[in-house]
């Protein structure tokens, strides 16, 4: 496999992460200093669509409070149970596109080359513009 060229940042070391906001099953962290905003996915599952709701609306408030075009978006599901039901993406969709635009880059980070698949999958269908997808945060930096 070829070497990807890290999607995020140049020259960043490793950052240094600060906890802004947590749910069961988002955390969400942030870089100030190079500009990174992470939003993790925790392995708990997720019971029903209102949770959904309720978490992307913390995320999106999160998300509104900064100047996305001069910050880079980093999406860990590294953590995440596989859930590839239709009526669940097709429910997440519209959250997953309104989390992801506008940000100067973003890049997701995945467990497996399944996880990978179902990412780029998710992002033909939603046309969303997630710059890469990486095994390891460092690749993603």
């Amino acid at each position: 496999m070829s070497a990807k060229p890290n999607m995020l940042a140049t020259n960043v070391p490793t950052p240094v992460w600060r906890d802004i906001d947590r749910t069961e099953h988002w955390i969400m962290q942030e870089d100030r200093a190079h500009r990174i905003l992470c939003v993790r996915r925790t392995s708990a599952p997720i019971a029903s669509f209102a949770t959904v709701e309720r978490d992307m609306r913390m995320l999106a408030v999160h998300g509104a409070t900064i100047q996305r075009d001069h910050w880079c978006l980093l999406i860990d599901m590294r953590e995440a149970p596989l859930r590839t039901d239709p009526e669940f993406e097709n429910h997440i969709r519209p959250f997953q596109m309104k989390l992801t635009v506008g940000f100067k880059r973003t890049a997701s980070i995945v467990r497996t080359a399944v996880g990978k698949l179902q990412i780029a999958r998710s992002q033909r269908e939603s046309k969303s513009t997630v710059a890469g997808v990486f095994f390891t945060e460092p690749e993603a930096i």
